[in-house]
């Protein structure tokens, strides 16, 4: 097969077994992969590959964290589950006083299957709230498998591959977000192997006519229900791509690759002027929230 560029084009299958898993809600899924593998003279091999998604990855290291303040002087609250075991549901955050009231809830696969989500919410004179989840490393895509001895034979040996780029399809199930304040909005990120595949957001504020879309989530507008001082949507879900390179002599000797997923969602609320020392406070939180257990064997 000769495509436009007339570059040689070979088309290979990898054969793995792929572990079928139940996907609880917000879980983050890889549904489809290639391996392109540029050699000299211009020959490129496309190698189809089955992924395995392992279920401690699904449900491993993560966090979810929120604050609420009011004016300063005023009620505060926090709540936070870092890291490793945050299993148990969700974590709220509420403050009120006479000036305002703030409320903050962060949830990460709670238990039932209710999915992930971030609420801000802040009204009154001067309040503020943030919520934040965090997905944190430990998801792993995998090529698994034994690879065929006549695919081996098929395959070109690692001297004579110039690149491998391992692109990984995925998506990310029934997330709620929402924010609603004076001013705020809703982030999502995400990064495979620490590079950043994803990356949107969407705020308001009292001089704009409409919430602003900003980057990967301009694309997903539809999805959310916006008002002046508010935006939400419910079961929000992501499909999205990445590549990235691969050592192709390791995975010739293997048979598989990994790939780890990390990732952030986050609400902000405020009503101007921020209560003194919230800046201070909500830097703490995002550090709060990405911290997790060291040592932990992520192998299976």
């Amino acid at each position: 097969m000769t495509q436009a560029s007339h570059k040689p084009y070979l088309r290979a299958a990898v054969l793995a077994m792929a572990l079928s898993l139940p996907a609880p809600g917000g879980a983050t899924s890889v549904t489809a992969g290639q391996l392109n593998l540029a050699l000299a003279g211009g020959t490129e091999v496309v190698i189809d590959l089955a992924i395995e998604l392992l279920l401690e990855g699904i449900n491993g290291s993560r966090g979810a964290a929120a604050v609420a303040s009011v004016k300063s002087g005023g009620d505060s609250d926090s709540a936070a589950c870092p890291g490793w075991g945050c299993d148990t549901g969700e974590v709220k955050a509420q403050a009120a006083d006479a000036t305002g009231s703030a409320e903050a809830t962060a949830r990460n696969n709670p238990p039932g299957g209710a999915p992930r989500g971030v609420r801000a919410k802040a009204s009154g004179q001067v309040a503020a709230s943030r919520a934040v989840i965090t997905w944190n490393g430990k998801v792993k895509a995998e090529a698994k498998g034994e690879l065929p001895p006549a695919l081996l034979g098929a395959l070109p040996e690692a001297g004579n591959v110039l690149s491998a780029i391992a692109t990984l399809d995925y998506r990310i199930e029934a997330m709620d977000l929402s924010a609603q304040g004076g001013t705020g909005g809703v982030m999502l990120l995400h990064r495979w192997n620490g590079l950043t595949s994803f990356d949107g957001g969407v705020s308001f504020d009292p001089g704009a006519p409409a919430p602003e879309f900003l980057g990967d989530l301009i694309g997903h507008q539809a999805a959310f229900l916006t008002a002046p001082g508010m935006v939400q949507a419910t079961g929000f879900s992501v499909t999205d791509s990445v590549s990235f390179a691969i050592d192709y002599a390791a995975f010739l000797s293997s048979g598989g690759f990994q790939a780890s997923f990390e990732g952030e969602a986050r609400a902000e609320a405020s009503v101007v002027p921020l209560p003194a020392g919230l800046p201070l406070m909500l830097g703490g939180l995002g550090l709060l929230s990405l911290r997790r257990r060291k040592g932990r064997d992520t192998s299976h």
